[in-house]
């Protein structure tokens, strides 16, 4: 009984480092933005390059949105972001509201 709770504690947390995994790469995108494109700008003073660091940015966001919509609730196995077609970013599943674990203020 003892090592088929550890097996669980263990799909269970491997299922929460896909989920955070996820959600950092959309963050980490998001603040890395503005100070790529000034540092661009800076030191190249081309408005070519900073279009390409654009489109590339562009492209990153559209995949980690992607990623982010699809991650699975570790407790239903449904999407855990979306939910009838509409995305929220909060740290609660949309359909069976489990609570993102290690978050301040949180459970």
């Amino acid at each position: 009984m003892n090592s088929k709770s550890s097996e669980n504690a263990v799909m269970d947390a491997a299922r929460w480092t896909g989920v955070r995994r996820r959600r950092w790469f959309f963050w980490g995108l998001v603040v890395v933005y503005m100070p790529a494109i000034a540092t661009a700008l800076h030191f190249t003073e081309s408005m070519q390059v900073a279009g390409i660091l654009f489109l590339s940015w562009a492209i990153l966001l559209i995949i980690a949105v992607c990623l982010v919509a699809t991650a699975k609730c570790p407790a239903c196995a449904n999407n855990f972001y979306m939910r009838n077609g509409s995305l929220s970013f909060s740290a609660r599943c949309r359909h069976c509201g489990l609570v993102v674990r290690g978050e301040p203020g949180r459970e």
